[in-house]
């Protein structure tokens, strides 16, 4: 019989420790929350080796008195709340009180503090959650935490983290809310001794969305100032130019904490869906003011979530102020004479492109096929016709029918016995060919085309690219730059002509030209947020992907209508491939009935 025993209090510790040091990232974020809990307006944050070697936090906030530095590390002991009543009035970042004590027990803590009236500070030194040292120190006003060595205590926690970039990268991310949600805190951010971010405190979000996202973001964003009873909804959205294709640029506050609501999402979404295309998110920094009795944000160890008493309400204020701002008319301006003489270059340099490469889109089949024909007839003599004499024919052994298959109705004879009917609903063609009815989507058609194109040409590498106007500089967050580093060449490879552009800047100066048409600036970002979701797929089958996206979005759609001359080239194009049945994402480009089936339906036959 196994025997219940007690635990020692530093298994304990290490184990409540997991539950709320999760990896650098958590003592980051315990830490500067507890900086501006402590009303700092400066706070600098250092790490080293993605925080697992080193992170350093100063700020120059109240401070602590020597009794409050070693209360402040044990479990359960905090400034923020005194009793359970006080749950529901919560207004600073945290208030567990175990932050501090499960950091010290898997680290080496090193604590500097002084309070404004104080002459001297105290220097406070915890190791593995056992105290090291405590002396009086000269130092400033506000606290320094230093934290060494995460994890060195319980090394299989440490194996399971990623890599000190990728550790560096959901820092980054989280500074960046942190300055977002409060830009009258001067942030300063550094990685390896190299500033990442630098914000002034000026109290101007505005000021923040430029340095954190780039001057982009910041020209491209309207001012969002809602109201409806007890809540207020502020901040920026982005034009729907800034549109990406993930929701990693949608953020949201509310009382100034960070969390994530399906409610608020889908708010901030359907504000959007009249103005944005299917499977873009748009870029927003929204902040909802409340009373803190209609929200409950104790639900989660992380408090990432929050519980309001109205979801509803809260859902329909978010689509309320996105809608209300969007609409906002904007005074129309004339466009300058620089512009024109721009759009009438840009004009000039489009019709040379489109005159230079449509020499390498095949011919319409009417003309192939006259070729095709006129060469056979050459090579026989007139007794030896394509078409057997009626003789012939006579002679021929009686065969039982057999069923027409998919590859006979695209040979390329069989197709010039093809009967056009026409198009319905601007986007199937109907084709009638040996007692069968075929029904073909043109999208479909046109995006197998586009995408088999494209892979045939990366993988002959001779793919070509057109250059931009006027190239377009993106800044990145940290993980997408190494991302982007990663991939360097493969998106070379697909005819993106981008390089670095200084710090997590990179600049997009060509696009591929595909069939006769370029690709956007736009399409760039939606491959590359495609890349960015697309960590579940090996890399080859990760691009093929994308491709599959990109044909998607570029081929023709349904209601776009189609000339019978560029029917036929569709077609004609579409035969030369290996498996011209289906689109890239598996469904059919065509379907068919036969005379018989048709029969059927109207009874004419049992």
């Amino acid at each position: 019989m196994t025997t219940i025993h007690l635990l020692d209090q530093d298994t304990i510790n290490k184990i409540a420790a997991g539950e709320v040091v999760e990896r650098p990232l958590s003592v980051v974020k315990e830490c500067v929350e507890n900086a501006i809990d402590a009303k700092a307006n400066a706070i600098t944050v250092e790490i080293e080796d993605g925080g697992l070697k080193t992170i350093r936090i100063t700020d120059n906030g109240v401070g602590m008195s020597g009794e409050d530095v070693k209360s402040a590390f044990l479990r359960h002991a905090t400034s923020k709340i005194i009793d359970a009543d006080d749950l529901d009035h919560i207004r600073s970042l945290g208030f567990r009180g175990e932050a501090l004590a499960s950091i010290a027990a898997v680290s080496m803590v090193e604590c500097i503090t002084k309070q404004e009236e104080e002459l001297t500070g105290i220097r406070y030194v915890i190791d593995g959650g056992l105290e090291k040292e405590v002396q009086d120190i000269g130092c400033p006003s506000g606290t320094t935490f230093v934290i060494r060595e995460l994890f060195y205590n319980v090394p299989a926690r440490k194996k399971f983290l990623k890599t000190p970039r990728t550790e560096a990268g959901y820092i980054t991310d989280l500074i960046h809310r942190l300055a977002l949600s409060h830009p009258g805190v001067s942030f300063k951010y550094i990685v390896n001794k190299n500033v990442k971010l630098h914000t002034s405190g000026n109290y101007s979000l505005l000021d923040c969305i430029y340095q954190v996202f780039g001057k982009e973001h910041a020209k491209q964003s309207k001012e969002v100032d809602y109201s409806y009873g007890d809540y207020s909804v502020t901040g920026y959205i982005g034009e729907p130019e800034l549109s990406r294709g993930n929701r990693q640029y949608e953020i949201y506050y509310v009382n100034n904490r960070y969390i994530k609501s399906k409610w608020i999402q889908d708010g901030i979404e359907e504000g959007f869906k009249e103005a944005m295309m299917i499977n873009q998110f748009p870029f927003a920094v929204l902040f909802l003011k409340c009373p803190t009795e209609l929200l409950d944000i104790n639900v989660h160890p992380t408090k990432m979530q929050a519980r309001f008493n109205d979801e509803m309400i809260v859902r329909e204020i978010f689509k309320d102020a996105v809608i209300h701002t969007l609409r906002q008319k904007e005074p129309i301006v004339d466009i300058e004479l620089q512009e024109k003489r721009k759009k009438t270059e840009e004009e000039h340099i489009e019709k040379k492109e489109y005159e230079k490469l449509i020499k390498e889109v095949p011919e319409p089949f009417e003309t192939k096929r006259r070729e095709t024909f006129s060469t056979l007839q050459e090579k026989n003599l007139p007794d030896k016709a394509i078409v057997p004499s009626e003789p012939e024919k006579r002679l021929e052994p009686a065969k039982k029918p057999e069923p027409i298959s998919m590859d006979l109705f695209l040979d390329e004879q069989k197709i010039q016995k093809h009967r056009v009917i026409g198009q319905v609903f601007k986007t199937y063609w109907l084709v009638e060919y040996h007692k069968e009815l075929y029904i073909i989507d043109q999208h479909a058609a046109h995006e197998k085309v586009l995408y088999e194109s494209w892979v045939s040409k990366i993988e002959k590498h001779t793919i070509s690219s057109q250059m931009l106007l006027e190239s377009k500089v993106y800044t990145l967050s940290d993980r997408e730059f190494d991302m982007f580093q990663e991939h360097q060449q493969a998106i070379a490879d697909l005819g993106f002509d981008v390089e670095e552009f200084g710090g997590n800047s990179i600049i997009l100066k060509s696009v591929p030209y595909l069939l006769n048409e370029p690709l956007t600036n736009m399409d760039f970002i939606h491959f590359f947020d495609q890349l960015a979701q697309g960590v579940k797929y090996k890399k080859q089958e990760r691009y093929l992907h994308d491709l599959a996206t990109i044909a998607c979005k570029a081929a023709i759609k349904g209601n776009d209508q189609l000339s019978l001359v560029e029917y036929q080239s569709l077609i004609d194009q579409l035969l030369q491939l290996d498996d011209p049945y289906h689109c890239p994402h598996g469904r059919p480009t065509m379907i068919r009935m036969s005379l018989q089936e048709l029969e059927k339906k109207f009874k004419r036959i049992v």
